[in-house]
């Protein structure tokens, strides 16, 4: 194994190493309660965003606990820009700030599954699994409004945070588009003939991808309701969609594999197969040259350019494995100038890429070397908008923020 330059100095020395070979699904694991730990360190303020130049300035700024009993902070959000966090747990919804490390407030959990903040971090919107979204006083945590997204509700959803638009899927085929800021319905569209089985917005927010059980896929102009292009896949059932940043391709996971989709020229382009690739991460980089997927088995990078510019009859491309991430949970994000990809996987150290210098041949990796009172039971990682932070989410119910000093320390 090829010995590199450090890339960061709190990471493990990085190293060029090929691709391992895949292996089996990782059996289901619980996760476990952290240890009891020490009080947590004094908040430092982050400065600068994450970059690839200035990552070995990087160090953990602080944690944020849980002021109940700790319980796994299994859904989150961040307010656009960067300063505030809101997770759920088992019993609770938490705020906090992210400049000082304050609690802002915490309030029951009632039934909630999913949160997200408004375009402009006043108001939290709290969705659970009947379609029901409470909205939430981004200060207090108080309920002051709410709406039905739709009825009868498919389980799928999708948020442009852009913009403050939400989709609803209906277990009929229809899909109810919703203005949350102005609490009023925008539009209702009959989009497929069977339940919605995925749904994802463009970038912009001017464009909805729709799929049904069937394997049908279907993108809009959802604010006229005028369908634009539609694509089937062979009735494998699709798990997830996502839009490139810049609207196309879009990226279409199904149980068994993953597939890019340019509407423009309705040409289906199969990529590696994977078990069960719908299940998180799929998500574009910044750029959108890279789509990454994740599974049991790890996760898996495709260069989009070359799988787009090849020609109509050409093999699936082969993705580039990460080595090491593999398990029962996985997750990543990219910072957002795309020059780095943070992932982490349950009993394994959360690991930085080097984006900018990564291939089959060379994969540029350094392990996150947490504190010795920190557990690795990672769970979780977000990038804040900005790029100040990193958060990493502990299976136990603490959130380790990484960033760097604002005074330089």
């Amino acid at each position: 194994m090829k010995r590199l330059t450090a890339l960061l100095t709190l990471l493990l020395t990085l190293a060029a190493c090929q691709p391992a070979a895949p292996v089996p699904p990782a059996q289901p694991t619980q996760p476990l309660r952290s240890p009891t730990l020490p009080p947590a360190p004094a908040w430092i303020e982050a400065g600068d965003p994450i970059r690839r130049g200035t990552a070995d300035q990087t160090r953990l700024l602080g944690r944020l606990d849980p002021p109940a009993v700790p319980s796994t902070a299994f859904a989150s959000a961040v307010s656009p820009d960067g300063t505030r966090l809101a997770v759920l747990n088992n019993t609770q919804v938490l705020a906090w700030d992210l400049i000082t490390g304050a609690l802002i407030f915490q309030t029951a959990r009632v039934d909630y599954t999913r949160l997200f903040y408004s375009p402009d971090k006043t108001e939290l919107y709290a969705l659970n699994n009947d379609g029901l979204v409470d909205i939430l006083n981004a200060e207090t945590g108080g309920v002051i409004g709410g709406f039905t997204g739709y009825q009868p509700y498919a389980n799928v959803y999708a948020y442009d945070e852009e913009n403050g638009f939400f989709a609803f899927g209906g277990a009929d085929g229809a899909v109810r588009v919703w203005d949350a800021f102005e609490r009023r319905a925008r539009v209702t569209i009959t989009a497929h003939n069977g339940q919605i089985a995925a749904l994802a917005f463009s970038r912009d927010g001017t464009r909805l991808a729709t799929a049904d059980g069937g394997g049908l896929v279907r993108l809009w102009d959802w604010a006229t309701r005028t369908p634009l292009a539609e694509v089937h896949n062979d009735g494998v059932i699709v798990g997830a969609l996502a839009f490139a940043p810049a609207g196309s391709p879009i990226a279409i996971g199904t149980l068994t594999d993953a597939r890019l989709w340019l509407p423009d020229s309705n040409r289906l382009i199969p990529l590696f197969s994977l078990d069960n690739p719908t299940a998180d991460p799929l998500m574009f980089s910044p750029a959108g040259d890279y789509l990454l997927g994740g599974s049991g088995r790890g996760i898996f990078l495709w260069a989009t350019t070359p799988a787009v510019n090849a020609p109509p009859d050409a093999p699936p491309a082969a993705p580039l494995r990460l080595p090491g991430v593999t398990g029962n949970t996985v997750s990543a994000g990219f910072s957002p100038d795309g020059a780095l990809l943070t992932t982490a996987a349950l009993d394994t150290a959360p690991v930085f890429w080097d984006m900018t210098n990564i291939s089959a041949q060379t994969v540029a990796r350094g392990d996150l070397r947490l504190p010795q009172d920190a557990p690795l039971r990672i769970f979780a990682v977000r990038w804040t908008p900005d790029g100040r932070l990193l958060l990493l989410f502990d299976a136990a119910g603490a959130v380790y923020a990484w960033g760097i000093p604002s005074d330089g320390a």
